[in-house]
């Protein structure tokens, strides 16, 4: 499934919420979708990308806020090559990476950026400055 053809969708209740640019690097997965529709609602713009590559390509034109990425789409699933993939977008943007129903941030360190388990309270928390 396109994602980038589902509906603009709105929601009148949600109040303030401050638009962010979101770039997803997705293939369509049923977690993808949901999360598309979930931020859409919430009032930010949405750009999705169906491979790395053109996830790459579509970061510099773009300049997220945020990025999500699809593990599922590196081949092996090694994560070091996810964060060295990640490492041009790092430019101020927060990158969420999904896999398994798991969620990791890309956090910047002296040794380079690591991915990190994102523990539910500090999930909660970043999900909860997407939408106040």
């Amino acid at each position: 499934m396109d994602l980038s053809t589902l509906p603009r969708l709105s929601a009148p209740h949600v109040h303030s919420v401050r638009p962010a640019r979101i770039l997803m690097i997705d293939d369509g997965s049923d977690v993808g979708i949901g999360l598309l529709l979930l931020f859409r609602i919430w009032g930010h713009t949405v750009s999705v990308a169906h491979s790395w590559r053109q996830g790459l390509q579509r970061a510099g034109a773009l300049d997220p806020q945020l990025v999500l990425v699809n593990l599922g789409l590196v081949a092996g699933g090694a994560l070091e090559s996810v964060v060295r993939a990640l490492e041009p977008m790092l430019n101020g943007s927060r990158v969420v990476a999904l896999r398994d129903g798991l969620a990791y941030f890309v956090e910047e360190t002296e040794q380079g950026p690591q991915l990190t388990l994102a523990q539910t309270g500090k999930l909660r928390a970043f999900v909860k400055s997407m939408i106040d």
